[in-house]
């Protein structure tokens, strides 16, 4: 079993079992599908799709199963490959945003200006504010900056987070103290 069988079998769903759409949205024959599938059904040793003839109608009760299966692993899959980008660019990121055009004409200019000479501080939609302060503090002298290494949004189980959670709840707070 290979994430290339569980791919196609996923996609043959999606495509409403029509194979020639399937090898075509997987760049790759129909021949290539059709064995992939029965390389997989062989070593399982259970028909996952429901047939006439060489075409496929359905999916069989264990291919149901198996269905939901195969979505949840590639969802996680998805999901690590992303846990390893995110670890592995720290440092770098995009910010996108979207507003009106007088925000972006009046307001945001100044607002950016404020973030210019920061590298790292932003990580796909999220702007890091532990990053933000870490860069503000240390530019005005501060050498020794510590921070809770969790984020409250990537961590359902333990935060409340306002950005997850669309404005419903989480609150921030810092503590800065001189010695």
């Amino acid at each position: 079993m290979n994430f290339q069988q569980l791919r196609i079998v996923r996609e043959t769903v999606r495509r409403n079992f029509n194979l020639t759409e399937v090898a075509g949205s997987l760049f790759t024959s129909q021949s290539g599908v059709s064995k992939h599938i029965k390389d997989l059904e062989d070593e399982l040793g259970v028909e996952l799709f429901v047939r006439r003839g060489k075409r496929l109608l359905g999916l069989t009760d264990p291919g149901k199963e198996m269905v939901e299966i195969v979505e949840r692993m590639l969802v996680d899959t998805a999901n690590i490959k992303r846990l390893g980008e995110q670890f592995s660019n720290r440092e770098q990121g995009q910010i996108v945003i979207a507003t009106t055009h007088t925000q972006a004409r009046y307001v945001l200019p100044k607002v950016l200006s404020e973030f210019a000479d920061l590298q790292g501080v932003a990580n796909g939609r999220m702007l890091s504010l532990n990053a933000v302060a870490q860069r503000k503090l240390q530019a005005r002298g501060v050498t020794l900056v510590d921070s809770f290494p969790l984020c409250t949004s990537c961590h359902p189980e333990l935060f409340f987070s306002h950005r997850r959670d669309n404005g419903v709840t989480g609150r921030q707070a810092g503590l800065v103290w001189l010695t």
